[in-house]
Formats: C-alpha cells, sequence, structure tokens
C-alpha cells in the first residue's frame, strides 16, 4: 500500500498579491494555480506582512481585511 504525502509549497508575496488583485497581470494564471494546487500552502508571516503593504497601496485597509479574512478561511498555513 502506498501512502500519497500532501507536499508543502512555500507561495511568494508576487503569488498571493496577484491571486487577490484581479487587475494584476498575473491573476489570471495564480487563480489557476490556486484552482488546480493539491498541495498544501504554508505562508510566512513576513509573506503575509509584505503582501498587506502591498495591498494597502492599491486598496487600502478594506483590501488588507479582505485578504486576512481569506487567509484565515483557507487551508494556508501561516508559520
Amino acid at each position: 500500500m502506498s501512502l500519497l504525502r500532501m507536499r508543502k509549497i512555500l507561495p511568494d508575496s508576487s503569488y498571493l498579491y496577484a491571486l487577490h488583485v484581479q487587475n494584476e497581470k498575473r491573476h489570471q494564471r495564480s487563480r489557476v494555480f490556486a484552482n488546480e494546487n493539491k498541495n498544501q500552502l504554508i505562508a510566512p508571516e513576513v509573506v503575509i506582512v509584505e503582501v498587506c503593504y502591498l495591498l494597502n497601496r492599491v486598496g487600502g485597509l478594506r483590501a488588507k481585511l479582505q485578504f486576512l479574512n481569506q487567509m484565515d478561511s483557507d487551508s494556508v498555513l501561516r508559520g
């Protein structure tokens, strides 16, 4: 019997940013990856902070809160 091990992926801030900003040029590619990915994403706190900084520049507090709420509801672990 073979056990499948779920791989862990460390996403960078550019991926998470593109995933949450619809007019970002890499948004569609990020969505496709997010929908097809079966591996566990582990986002370090430094990446989350950087994404919040970038989102604040384009969408202010609302964009940051939406991102953080999404991160909280997704299976993305913060390490």
